[in-house]
């Protein structure tokens, strides 16, 4: 996982990716989401059902599903096995949106090259690619969105939601830590917080997010041991930061701002959203 991440990231979160306390959650901020990047797809194709779409951590599924019932193919990412499990049994389950069907492809990797993907999901190009507060699970987020680039059609855009950086999520960071919350969901008791799919995490976004339990306590270990085991490498990004690693990238004119709050991490923070053209 050189380029998209490593670390036991990905475990940790195989160990919470059936907690249902946090679905509630993460829907709520896949479909702020969803409701954001709708509007920075170029033509109409997420409205008359074109779109190819591909999620980077894609975690338990809550942005792919959505995006996968305005496209006509979804594919998703996740190094965790266990949150792609809880994809396939949404789409499996007795009361699965039957316009799914077929559409929504996912495998356990990250994106170290085109090739993560099978060819037969990157015959066709993507009109749209979404990494969800992932990048901050990210060793070295400019390769992996490269990668990404390389997956883009012409006119194909990828949108980066993120963390904001700055006093408000270190403290944020902290207060989760001392609640002993496990993902980036709300702490509360007993059990385990989830995080969202992460390309390199890694999460599974799930990019998880939201209310989840936690243990209440983090077995001794020192603020940057629970980050390790959480595969957090940056307290998140400013737009400047974004911008720049979307330079690095190889994307031309990428632009970032403020998207909106949303509950994570004991507290609301910001997202902001930058974005790369091709």
């Amino acid at each position: 996982m050189s380029a998209a991440g490593e670390e036991g990231g990905a475990k940790f979160f195989d160990k919470v990716a059936q907690n249902n306390a946090n679905q509630a959650a993460l829907a709520a901020l896949a479909k702020k989401v969803f409701d954001d990047v709708s509007g920075r797809v170029s033509g109409s194709c997420l409205v008359d059902g074109t779109a190819r779409v591909l999620d980077i951590g894609c975690g338990t599924g809550s942005l792919l599903l959505l995006l996968a019932d305005k496209a006509s193919a979804a594919v998703g990412l996740d190094p965790s096995a266990e949150s792609l499990a809880v994809v396939k049994a949404k789409l499996s389950a007795a009361d699965a949106p039957p316009q799914l069907a077929g559409k929504v492809h996912v495998h356990n990797t990250v994106l170290e090259s085109v090739d993560s993907i099978p060819e037969s999901d990157r015959a066709q190009l993507f009109d749209l690619i979404t990494c969800v507060v992932v990048a901050h699970h990210m060793r070295d987020p400019s390769a992996a969105f490269s990668v990404a680039r390389q997956l883009l059609r012409p006119g194909g855009v990828l949108c980066v939601y993120e963390l904001e950086a700055g006093p408000e999520t270190d403290a944020a960071f902290a207060a989760h830590y001392r609640h002993g919350g496990g993902g980036h969901g709300h702490g509360g008791h007993e059990g385990h917080g989830h995080g969202h799919g992460h390309e390199d995490h890694g999460h599974g976004h799930g990019h998880g997010h939201g209310h989840g339990h936690s243990h209440g306590q983090h077995d001794g270990q020192s603020f940057e041991e629970w980050k390790k085991e959480r595969g957090v490498h940056r307290h998140g990004f400013s737009c400047d930061d974004l911008v720049n690693i979307l330079k690095t990238a190889g994307f031309a004119n990428p632009t970032a701002q403020l998207a909106f709050r949303t509950p994570l991490l004991q507290t609301e923070v910001n997202i902001i959203v930058a974005e790369g053209r091709v």
